[in-house]
C-alpha cells in the first residue's frame, strides 16, 4: 500500500491544475483483479490517501495472498479490510489533532527563530575571522565586487591542501540575499566547508601551541612568572547520537602563577597582551630550563583546576540530557498508549541513546591543549 501512495503521489505533484485520472488495467478474473478490488474496494486507495494500509496489509497478508492464489473468498477478505481500515481511521483520528497542533505553523516562534538565526550569522565578525585565517595561513583573499570577495591558494600555503578550497579558488559573499540570487556566488557562513575545515585544521594543528609572552600588567607584580594553559573537554562519539546537544567541545582557560594559584577569574586575557618586541630564543631557553621545575608543577595545577571545571560541566550536561530524552521517552510511551502506530522500537531507541550518551559524557575528561609561559615585565609594586 505504501508503494501504491508512493506511485500516485509522483502523479499528483505541486501546481497540479487538474484532477488526476488513474487507470488500473487488469486481466479480468486474475490475481490483478483481485488485487485491484482489494485496493479500492477495501483501502480506497485509489482515491483518498492510505495511512492505514501498511498496518492493515499486516493484519491481512495471509489471507490476502490465499485470495490471489484462489483459496479464499476475496469478498470477505474485502469487508474485513474495510472494517480493519474504519477503526484505524478512528483511532488514527482521535490522537490527530494533538500531533497537528504541534507540527503546525506558529508565525511568532518561526520569526524568532528567524531573527536568530540572522543574529548568529554575524557576517561582520565572519570576515574578520576569516582574513585572520588567510593571512596565517598564507590563502589569497581579495575584494571582487560589492560585498564579494575571491578566495584561491596562495604561492606559500603553510599547508599542502586548504580545506574546502579547490586550486581555481571561488567567489563568495556573505550576504545570503546576494548570494542566492546569483549562480556565480558562494554564500559564506559559519557553516561553509571552508570555515569549518580552517576551524578543525587550526584545533588539529600543534602550531601555536606553546608560546612565551613578555608583558605588562596592572595587576600584577613585576617579575611574576604565570602559566596560561587551555584545556579542552571533548568525546569522540558517533555521529548520530548528537552528543554536540547537551556537551559541545568546551574549552577552559586556566592563569596559575608559580605556586598554582589561581588567577583566571581575576585576570583577563586582555591585560596580558604581549609587548611587540621579539624575544631571542636563546633567552627563552634558558629561562625555561632554570624554572623547569616551577612550570612543570603550575601545569599540573592548572590540569587539577581545568578537571574541577569539567566536573561541573559534565553534570550540567548529564542533567540536560537526562531532562531532554527522559521528556522524550514519556511524550513517545503516553503517545503509544494512545495510538498504536507509535512503535516501540521508537521508545527503545530513545532509551538506548540515553544509556550511551551518559557512559560517553561520564567518560569525557579535558586535555590539555595549549600552554603560554608569561614573565610581567613591568607591573605594580609589591
Amino acid at each position: 500500500p505504501d508503494l501504491l501512495e508512493q506511485r500516485i503521489g509522483r502523479l499528483d505533484r505541486i501546481g497540479q491544475k487538474h484532477l488526476v485520472h488513474i487507470h488500473v488495467p487488469v486481466l479480468k478474473d486474475t490475481a490483478q483483479e483481485q488485487l485491484a478490488n482489494w485496493y479500492h474496494r477495501g483501502l480506497n486507495a485509489f482515491e483518498k490517501t492510505c495511512p492505514t494500509g501498511a498496518s492493515v496489509f499486516e493484519q491481512v497478508e495471509s489471507g490476502l495472498l490465499d485470495v490471489l492464489r484462489g483459496a479464499a473468498d476475496g469478498e470477505k477478505l474485502i469487508e474485513k479490510t474495510r472494517q480493519l481500515d474504519d477503526a484505524l481511521r478512528l483511532r488514527l483520528q482521535s490522537g490527530r489533532d494533538k500531533l497537528l497542533e504541534l507540527g503546525s505553523c506558529r508565525p511568532e516562534i518561526g520569526e524568532a527563530v528567524i531573527r536568530e538565526l540572522q543574529t548568529e550569522e554575524r557576517p561582520v565578525e565572519l570576515m574578520d575571522y576569516l582574513e585572520q585565517i588567510c593571512d596565517c595561513y598564507n590563502v589569497k583573499l581579495r575584494d571582487h565586487a560589492a560585498n564579494t570577495y575571491r578566495v584561491r591558494p596562495g604561492n606559500h600555503m603553510r599547508t599542502s591542501h586548504f580545506p574546502g578550497l579547490s586550486d581555481d579558488g571561488f567567489v563568495f559573499s556573505p550576504s545570503r540575499s546576494l548570494s542566492v540570487s546569483r549562480e556565480d556566488l558562494q554564500f559564506m557562513s559559519w557553516e561553509h566547508p571552508l570555515v569549518t575545515g580552517a576551524i578543525d585544521l587550526i584545533l588539529s594543528d600543534e602550531t601555536g601551541n606553546a608560546a612565551f609572552s613578555v608583558v605588562d600588567s596592572d595587576v600584577l607584580p613585576s617579575g611574576s612568572v604565570l602559566v596560561e594553559a587551555s584545556h579542552v573537554l571533548e568525546v569522540v562519539a558517533p555521529a548520530e547520537l548528537a552528543l554536540h546537544r547537551f556537551l559541545p567541545v568546551t574549552a577552559f582557560r586556566v592563569l596559575v602563577d608559580a605556586e598554582g594559584n589561581n588567577l583566571g577569574e581575576r585576570v583577563d586575557s586582555n591585560n596580558l597582551t604581549g609587548i611587540p618586541d621579539k624575544i631571542p630564543p636563546e633567552l627563552m631557553n634558558s629561562f625555561i630550563t632554570s624554572h623547569q621545575k616551577s612550570i612543570k608543577s603550575a601545569i599540573a595545577a592548572s590540569t587539577v583546576i581545568a578537571e574541577y571545571q569539567a566536573t561541573k560541566a559534565i553534570e550540567k550536561a548529564l542533567r540536560e540530557m537526562r531532562s531532554e530524552l527522559d521528556f522524550e521517552l514519556q511524550r513517545l510511551t503516553e503517545m503509544r498508549r494512545r495510538n498504536s502506530y507509535i512503535r516501540q522500537q521508537e521508545i527503545d531507541f530513545i532509551a538506548d541513546q540515553k544509556q550511551q550518551l551518559t557512559k560517553l559524557i561520564q567518560r569525557a575528561a579535558p586535555r590539555l591543549d595549549a600552554v603560554r609561559l608569561i614573565i610581567v615585565r613591568q607591573g605594580i609594586s609589591e
